[in-house]
């Protein structure tokens, strides 16, 4: 996979790599991408790809994947990861078609999550459910950050797709 930035050098991995700054900087930085996604068209929903125990590195852990979609479009693909025996990420990542970040950000749990970190991937490096329509040298840009509820964490890395262009201000 690609090398892991900090937020500070987020705006020189964007330009070296010819993304619209415009658009990707504010998606990339606000917390629920589901609210800014919306800011962008109402059109949004989420096709869950996958929910289940995945093997990981050899390790057992329990996956959600999906793509948020504008008018039916894939702009985002995410993967979010937590321990096979936590209850708690479990039961929060079992949401179906609702967007993850709804269930985050609603007040409801004390969740805390560290700060983003960035990436350019070239797309042969993605999971393979990210990869599909990609062209194999495309580079894309991704997010990570970890979620805490006590000791339990829930991985998520949200991968742009470029069909997200489609949005960029003419």
């Amino acid at each position: 996979m690609g090398k892991w930035h900090p937020q500070s050098a987020l705006k020189s991995l964007l330009m070296e790599a010819g993304f619209d700054l415009e658009l990707y900087l504010p998606l990339l930085t606000i917390q629920s991408l589901t609210q800014g996604l919306e800011g962008l068209n109402p059109a949004f929903d989420v096709d869950l790809l996958y929910l289940g125990p995945l093997m990981v590195d050899n390790r057992a852990l329990f996956s959600r994947r999906v793509k948020l979609r504008l008018e039916g479009r894939a702009v985002i693909a995410a993967e979010s990861l937590c321990d096979e025996h936590s209850q708690f990420w479990q039961t929060y990542l079992n949401c179906g078609t609702q967007s993850l970040g709804r269930r985050l950000f609603n007040g409801e749990n004390m969740i805390e999550r560290t700060s983003f970190e960035y990436a350019l991937i070239p797309a042969f490096l993605l999971p393979d459910f990210a990869q599909e329509g990609l062209e194999v040298d495309e580079l894309i840009i991704a997010r990570r950050s970890l979620f805490f509820k006590e000791a339990e964490s829930l991985s998520l890395i949200e991968y742009y797709l470029p069909s997200l262009n489609h949005y960029q201000s003419k």
